[in-house]
């Protein structure tokens, strides 16, 4: 039988574990109950540490510091609510049919940029979408630049 997935393609599919972090999932979820401990460590509570990487056996009850203990409390918010990746950005640009609107839209860009109304993080993000859009302007110009050329040597 060949090697790769079922669907014929090359290794796992995506999202799919390899062997060895799907045992390490699996005893984790047997063995332990991290979401508890993190509560224990928020709360300040004694937990087990081990003595010393070569001594994994010998564990001690140790109290978290005040840094592990927010720490804790962040990693729990974040699994409460998680923390937003994006928002929807409101900024009226006009459509961009030609290079000369690509110029328009960019400049914009820049003003909101830093006039404050965009960080420069989603300055940077429309202004990659910008660039797409100009070469998708470009591309269908050298299209229709080819296309009128090959008709003039067709027809000559």
């Amino acid at each position: 039988m060949p090697k790769g997935n079922p669907n014929g393609g090359p290794g796992r599919r995506k999202g799919i574990p390899n062997k060895v972090n799907a045992v390490t999932r699996d005893r984790i979820q047997a063995e332990a109950d991290p979401v508890g401990l993190m509560i224990a460590i928020a709360k300040g509570e004694p937990v087990a540490a081990a003595v010393s990487k070569d001594m994994a056996d010998l564990a001690v009850m140790q109290v978290p510091t005040l840094d592990q203990r927010l720490q804790a409390i962040r990693w729990l918010g974040d699994r409460v609510i998680p923390p937003v990746k994006s928002l929807p950005l409101v900024l009226d640009l006009p459509d961009m049919r030609t290079a000369e609107d690509v110029v328009v839209v960019t400049a914009a860009i820049l003003h909101a940029a830093t006039d404050g109304t965009l960080t420069v993080e989603d300055a940077k993000d429309l202004a990659s979408i910008v660039e797409a859009r100009r070469k998708a302007i470009e591309t269908e110009e050298l299209e229709r630049r080819i296309v009128a050329i090959e008709e003039v040597r067709a027809n000559a």
